[in-house]
């Protein structure tokens, strides 16, 4: 019998659509995995807890966790046409003087807004799904925004302050890297090796095979326009997903050497591989 290995990842359409044919066994795999299902930021603080042995994560927080795990060079989502945006309900709102809400603490989101914008007054987290909410209510002033509620924030009326992606590309000539695949370290050279495999045919699979997964990836998805999430899935599924290129990698090192240089990272992010 074949061991099945627990594997965490988001439930929004590029990682629904890219891993769609591992879970489903749709093609043979020495293991089997079990897939567990989280938002971004709880994906996050399990990791940091060292719950699950596979696991989607922030770039941010694989710098956190190099100690106990590894990046595989599979599954990445990297921005090359912009990524996170700052928000708000007028374009003029002084982000100095406001509250800001972003998608969890330990997001690459997160970092981008300390990196590259002056300080806010005071900034708060909240589920990816409840910023846009939060500001149309008035609980919070602006807003760092990932997934598919990129594509939707301006039918609410909300304004985009920056395009956190673009700044960091202009700033550090490089694409932003925003979420990984991380593994425990103990699990050793031949299954790491054996991992990033089937998470490759599993992309590929999606890739050759893209209809197969729509049932899949409108299930799990916060949002359930087709159209929107076939653009999130083009803008993040990439050849980066498929396998993780040196401008990519070294993409990482940038991030983390920026938030070394912030002292929001230890040094120790560099050796994530």
């Amino acid at each position: 019998m074949k061991a099945t290995l627990p594997f965490a990842f988001s439930p929004c359409p590029n990682d629904t659509f890219a891993f769609d044919a591992l879970v489903h066994r749709r093609f043979e795999t020495p293991f089997n995995v079990a897939p567990h299902l989280h938002d971004i930021d709880e994906l996050n603080k399990r990791a940091l807890e060292g719950i699950y042995p596979l696991t989607k994560v922030s770039a941010y927080c694989l710098g956190k966790i190099t100690k106990e795990y590894c990046m595989l060079p599979v599954g990445a989502a990297i921005g090359e046409d912009g990524g996170p945006k700052l928000i708000a309900r007028n374009r003029d709102c002084n982000i100095q003087q406001a509250i800001v809400a972003v998608p969890g603490d330990f997001t690459t989101a997160a970092l981008l807004l300390k990196l590259l914008i002056d300080k806010p007054k005071k900034i708060i987290s909240l589920p990816y799904h409840e910023i846009l909410p939060a500001i149309l209510q008035g609980r919070c002033d602006a807003g760092v925004i990932i997934h598919e509620t990129r594509f939707t924030f301006h039918l609410h009326g909300l304004k985009e302050i920056e395009d956190l992606g673009d700044l960091f590309q202009e700033r550090f000539h490089c694409p932003i890297p925003l979420g990984v695949i991380a593994a425990k370290r103990t699990l050793g050279d031949q299954t790491l090796t054996h991992l990033t495999d089937a998470l490759q045919q599993s992309v590929a699979f999606a890739k050759a095979n893209p209809t197969v997964s729509v049932d899949y990836v409108i299930a799990n998805s916060q949002e359930k326009n087709r159209e929107v999430i076939a653009k999130h899935i083009d803008l993040y599924v990439t050849e980066n997903t498929q396998s993780v290129s040196k401008r990519a990698m070294n993409a990482i090192r940038v991030l983390f050497q920026a938030a070394i240089e912030k002292e929001l990272l230890e040094p120790s992010a560099l050796d994530f591989l």
